[in-house]
């Protein structure tokens, strides 16, 4: 045999062998070198990459470039409310106004409880004061004389009823005066419209009742000289709640206030929710505006207990009540009482004082100050 023909063929076996093992491993490792491309039923037919099988360790703050984009975003803490501030306020309630209206006094009207009245809803407080017959009279302050159509039934006044109006810097209108005695109390002459010194500017029904209007009142004001620009210094009893804030409460319920001023006039004070204040009632009958058909409301209520001395004459009896100096009352809101104090100074200044010896802050709104004998405190009925 010849033997370098044998060793031909053994290399050449050999050399064959190697080929085949050379093409086989270079196989297996493209084979793992590329992504299966074959679907997969589990897979729906993805690759590993597409099905998300091999996305198990990718980074989930970044896109499919490997870049930043995706990341997730941080949740931003919840801003506070934006609180609107008006830029004017009417200086009676605390709610907003326009600029004329906030540079201009308010006028208070005397007027008799048991009277037809009119206009009387649009009042942004009442003041009610007892007189010697069992009966009382109302005080009622508005800033917007020209919204007012015929306003009335209008009485006398009394010094005590003239003090509070002085108290909230006021012009006074009234027909006439009957005190028939001489007690302390402010001068109110320059902001007094007397409607009996001036004629023209009011007009009688039935021969019994006084009434006039906002034009009448506006132009009789004007020819009395009296200014109409508001006190700037003038300082209110209380001051107001911040914009924004939760609504005043007090301690003890008050739902219900029965002010009996006689067993012919009692005035009661109603809450309800739905009109978000307190209803005023005489004598079971809820007090309407016989001008527009609309009931009276309040957000705020004060009763004020003050001294009384009741005078008798043979020109007749006359009670006088002490607005000027110092005592005790409640401040009732949104269906909630607290105990306050209250003080008139002889020049007219009032302030409301908390339990803590503070100025009163009260919740902004129209307001109900009825003024009752001290001596008769325990007859108040508050549920």
């Amino acid at each position: 045999m010849n033997t370098s023909k044998a060793n031909g063929y053994n290399k050449l076996l050999v050399f064959f062998l190697i080929a085949v093992l050379l093409i086989f491993a270079f196989g297996f490792v493209a084979d793992g070198w590329q992504l299966v491309q074959v679907p997969d039923e589990d897979n729906n037919g993805k690759t590993e990459d597409e099905s998300g099988n091999a996305d198990e360790n990718k980074d989930p703050t970044q896109d499919e470039n490997g870049e930043g984009e995706n990341e997730p975003e941080i949740p931003e803490e919840p801003k506070e409310p934006e609180i609107y501030i008006p830029e004017y306020v009417d200086n009676l309630t605390g709610l907003e106004t326009t600029e004329e209206l906030a540079k201009r006094r308010p006028v208070s009207f005397v007027m008799n409880s048991s009277s037809p009245l009119y206009s009387i809803s649009g009042a942004s407080i009442i003041a009610e004061f007892p007189l010697e017959n069992g009966d009382s009279r109302l005080l009622a302050f508005a800033t917007d004389t020209d919204k007012l159509g015929k306003v009335g039934a209008l009485s006398q006044t009394r010094g005590y009823i003239s003090n509070i109006s002085k108290s909230f810097g006021s012009i006074l209108v009234s027909c006439g005066s009957d005190d028939r005695k001489d007690y302390e109390s402010v001068d109110v002459a320059a902001s007094h419209f007397d409607l009996t010194k001036f004629t023209g500017y009011h007009y009688t029904e039935f021969q019994t009742y006084c009434y006039s209007n906002g034009d009448l009142i506006d132009a009789g004001i004007a020819n009395a000289n009296i200014g109409t620009a508001v006190n700037s210094r003038q300082l209110l009893p209380y001051v107001f709640n911040e914009f924004g804030a939760e609504a005043i409460t007090g301690g003890a319920n008050a739902k219900s206030v029965v002010i009996p001023y006689s067993a012919d006039n009692v005035t009661e004070l109603y809450y309800s929710e739905d009109i978000g204040g307190y209803a005023l009632v005489k004598n079971g009958a809820v007090k309407t505006d016989l001008l527009c058909d609309k009931s009276v409301t309040f957000e705020n209520a004060f009763i004020l207990f003050a001294d009384t001395v009741t005078y008798e004459g043979a020109d007749g009896v006359e009670m006088i009540m002490s607005t000027i100096g110092c005592g005790t009352g409640y401040y009732v809101t949104e269906g909630t009482l607290m105990n306050i104090s209250w003080s008139v100074t002889s020049s007219g200044d009032m302030t409301f004082t908390s339990e803590e010896g503070e100025r009163l802050v009260i919740n902004r709104g129209s307001s109900y100050i009825g003024f009752f004998k001290s001596s008769r405190v325990d007859e108040i009925k508050i549920s």
